[in-house]
């Protein structure tokens, strides 16, 4: 009788320890949810409405699709960049890697790189990436055109798949993206203006991160 008693109470004290320890950690996990810091909604939409208001960003309306397009640059040419696509009070943010040749320079196919690989470089570091699904022609969102002006060359994907390269960029010096095919490559050294504008890109990321892809514009 006294060993089953002493069995008991040890069975007891094993099962008041597991009850303890788990309120404790539901303890913890509420004090941590209340000393999270809260975001100021209103805040936000505002500092998204103020970039998008910018002299920076160029506005591009759809009113078929009642699409709204924003971005620092419009016409084709080289450079990396972004753009917010607003349909409804939803958003899309796509990174976009844009180069080419007029037809002034070169009216032949030739002087294209077709590249398939984006090096993104500075004096501190550099991050290769590889364009999935790509031959360097056409795939995974790269494509190949041509307009009045000339040939280029136009990546679009979404942001958070190149904002690791883009902030590499911005943060450190002598920023220059490689573009790089197979047997051709060609450097982008970047401007002010455009470190300017991928800084832009960058903190709406953020914001965007903080709104869950929500939007509200002032009608």
């Amino acid at each position: 009788m006294l060993k089953r008693g002493l069995l008991w109470r040890a069975l007891f004290a094993v099962l008041l320890s597991f009850l303890l320890v788990g309120c404790g950690g539901q303890s913890s996990s509420k004090q941590a949810s209340q000393n999270k810091p809260q975001i100021d909604m209103k805040a936000t939409y505002a500092e998204i409405n103020e970039i998008l208001d910018s002299d920076i960003v160029k506005k591009d309306k759809d009113s078929v699709e009642r699409t709204t397009y924003y971005r620092p640059f419009t016409e084709f040419g080289l450079y990396p960049s972004w753009q917010v696509t607003q349909t409804g009070d939803t958003v899309r943010m796509d990174a976009i890697i844009a180069d080419g040749t007029k037809w002034g320079a070169s009216k032949g196919m030739d002087s294209l790189v077709y590249w398939h690989t984006i090096i993104f470089i500075t004096d501190e570091k550099k991050l290769e990436y590889q364009i999935p699904n790509c031959n360097g022609s056409t795939g995974g969102g790269k494509e190949v055109s041509k307009n009045n002006t000339g040939m280029y060359e136009y990546y679009q994907t979404q942001f958070n798949n190149l904002s690791t390269g883009y902030r590499l960029l911005v943060e450190g010096t002598n920023p220059t993206i490689r573009l790089k095919g197979v047997n051709k490559r060609k450097d982008i050294k970047l401007t002010k203006e455009m470190v300017t504008a991928l800084k832009t890109g960058l903190r709406l990321d953020e914001l965007f991160i903080m709104t869950r892809g929500k939007i509200e514009r002032p009608q």
